[in-house]
């Protein structure tokens, strides 16, 4: 009997631990204006979300790897590099 009340606290604590970081993982997310905070979402939507913006992070950080590559072949090639280009990649 004392091992299933264990197991059950160790599972509510599990749950506990789970849903406390989705909420954190939530709050990485961009936000869109009127939409979090008033609805309840599952936790399996919030982390559909989370993936789906890491893949666009991805992308968004390999699309500016290969044009940084290229502004740094033409450096190499040309002498020729977009001053401006580079600094708005290093803003970001």
């Amino acid at each position: 009997m004392s091992s299933r009340r264990s197991r059950t606290s160790i599972n509510v604590a599990d749950e506990e631990i789970i849903e406390n970081l989705v909420f954190k993982l939530q709050s990485l997310l961009p936000t869109q204006p009127n939409q979090r905070n008033k609805e309840t979402v599952s936790a399996s939507k919030i982390l559909n979300e989370i993936c789906t913006h890491i893949k666009s992070l991805q992308k968004e950080a390999d699309d500016l790897s290969e044009r940084l590559s290229r502004q740094l072949h033409s450096l190499d090639t040309t002498g020729d590099v977009d001053v401006d280009f580079i600094r708005r990649l290093l803003q970001h």
